[in-house]
């Protein structure tokens, strides 16, 4: 699909990247377009009519959700609603961006056709925007979990939760094609199955080991994803 890309939250780690990727993306600033402002959002819309809104900006983190949550709310479902509601209008794709925590975490390995059943506000939270955006028949549901490319954010890392998080650089090519792409409905786009402890490993070797079992944390045990309908999808453009 080709056209025009508008992106929210192109200030974050993933809408950082993107624009790196593709310098000619529309990345309008908070100031002029809060996604809580649903007036602002229609405005900028309009203003750009794009062919495709890759909608990222969120609220992220479980703890930050907790902690506000109105404000979890205001930005992840409400926010969404006026995104999915101004590209109505103008009759624009949507990808929107969510995440791995909209799973239980009980069984890992999740195919894109397996129910949801998120356990925080965080994961709640995102799951309705999933439901706002596919309420668009075009509309792209990418659920992925990324990090930075070098450091790890924290001192430690959990061995006992499991997912299919990889580095931002590493992910943001694929979610930039799947928004390009045919393909509508959910899609997983992600690494490969291993623990946080892993991952952060090689990213900061001396990260501390840590325990959600010992720490008693309410987060999802094991919510790596199957990403073969996106492998299978990729190979076919590839080849195209």
């Amino acid at each position: 699909m080709t056209g025009s890309i508008l992106l929210t939250g192109g200030s974050g780690l993933l809408g950082a990247t993107l624009r790196r990727l593709e310098p000619g993306i529309i990345a309008p600033s908070h100031a002029e377009m809060d996604v809580c402002n649903a007036e602002a959002v229609t405005r900028t819309m309009r203003a750009h009519r794009p062919a495709i809104v890759i909608h990222a900006a969120a609220m992220v983190g479980t703890r930050e959700c907790d902690a506000e949550p109105q404000r979890c709310l205001d930005v992840n479902v409400a926010g969404t609603l006026h995104v999915v509601g101004a590209a109505r209008e103008i009759s624009a794709r949507v990808v929107y961006v969510s995440t791995d925590y909209v799973f239980d975490g009980e069984a890992g390995n999740y195919r894109e056709t397996d129910p949801i059943r998120p356990i925080n506000l965080y994961g709640r939270s995102k799951a309705a925007g999933e439901m706002i955006a596919l309420a668009l028949e075009s509309a792209l549901v990418v659920r992925t979990s990324f990090c930075a490319s070098s450091g790890w954010k924290y001192d430690g890392a959990f061995t006992d939760q499991y997912s299919s998080r990889d580095t931002v650089d590493r992910l943001a090519p694929d979610i930039l094609a799947a928004a390009r792409s045919p393909l509508t409905g959910a899609l997983h786009v992600a690494g490969d199955r291993r623990s946080l402890y892993d991952l952060a490993r090689t990213l900061e070797p001396s990260v501390r080991p840590l325990s959600i079992a010992a720490m008693r944390l309410p987060l999802p045990r094991d919510v790596s994803l199957d990403c073969t309908r996106w492998r299978t999808e990729r190979n076919r453009l590839r080849a195209s």
